[in-house]
C-alpha cells in the first residue's frame, strides 16, 4: 500500500518526462491510496494543463473520465479528509525542520493516519516526509 500525491499521479495519466518512472512505482504497489486532496489537485492540474495549452478539452475529459473510472473500480482507493487532519497538519509542520506548505502538511497528515509510504516527485514534500520518518518513493 502506498499513498500517492498528485506530482506522481498526474504523469500516470498525462504523458510527461517522468511518466515511465511514475508507472513503475505504481505497478509495484499492492494498493494505491489517494486522498480527497489528491483528487482536487488532480482535477486542478488537468485544468492548468489546458490553460497552458498542453492538453485539449477533449483530452482533459478523456483523462478525467479514466481517472474517475479508476476511483469507481477501486484501482485507486480514495480516503476522505477529516477535520482531525487540519490539526495534525499543524503538529507536523511544527515538528518538521522543512518549511511546509499547507497542502503538503495535509498530505502528511493523511499519510500519518495511514502509516504507509508516500510516492511523490515533489522535492519539498519528500524532504519533509523523510524528516518526519516516513518512507518515500521513488
Amino acid at each position: 500500500m502506498i499513498y500517492v500525491d498528485t506530482s506522481l499521479l498526474l504523469p500516470v495519466y498525462v504523458p510527461e518526462d517522468r511518466s515511465e518512472e511514475a508507472n513503475r512505482v505504481l505497478a509495484s504497489a499492492s494498493s494505491i491510496i489517494v486522498s480527497d486532496l489528491t483528487v482536487a489537485e488532480f482535477h486542478v492540474g488537468l485544468a492548468r494543463k489546458v490553460k497552458l495549452g498542453n492538453l485539449s478539452i477533449a483530452q482533459l475529459e478523456a483523462t478525467r473520465d479514466l481517472f474517475e473510472s479508476h476511483l469507481q473500480e477501486g484501482l485507486l482507493r480514495r480516503v476522505p479528509l477529516h477535520s482531525s487532519h487540519s490539526e495534525e497538519a499543524g503538529r507536523l509542520a511544527s515538528r518538521s525542520t522543512v518549511m511546509l506548505r499547507t497542502l503538503d502538511a495535509l498530505h502528511l497528515a493523511v499519510l500519518a493516519e495511514l502509516g504507509s509510504p508516500v510516492a511523490t516527485f515533489d522535492g519539498r514534500l519528500a524532504e519533509a516526509a523523510h524528516d518526519l520518518g516516513f518512507k518515500v518513493l521513488p
